[in-house]
């Protein structure tokens, strides 16, 4: 009639795996749970927050310094080539 489970999981010859029903419901009800909700805060001391608006500022900084550089490299182009026209 019915095999004998005499534990929760059986494995056959052909890789076939049978586990009870308490064991499946359990499965389930674990699948089923919310995984735990973990707050991480970091608290940020002066010191870090003081070294990340240096790097900012830096950054921004040498971003504004390469527009500056080829906004007059363009002006410059465009004030001989405006002069070259004119003769």
């Amino acid at each position: 009639m019915g095999e004998e489970v005499t534990s929760t999981v059986k494995t056959s010859s052909d890789g076939m795996v049978k586990i009870t029903l308490e064991k499946y419901q359990e499965l389930q009800e674990l699948a089923q749970a919310k995984p735990p909700v973990i707050h991480r805060t970091v608290h940020r001391t002066p010191e870090i927050q003081a070294k990340d608006n240096v790097q900012v500022g830096a950054t921004v900084l040498l971003i504004g310094l390469g527009l500056v550089a080829a906004g007059t490299l363009k002006l410059s182009t465009g004030l001989r080539q405006m002069k070259g026209l004119k003769n």
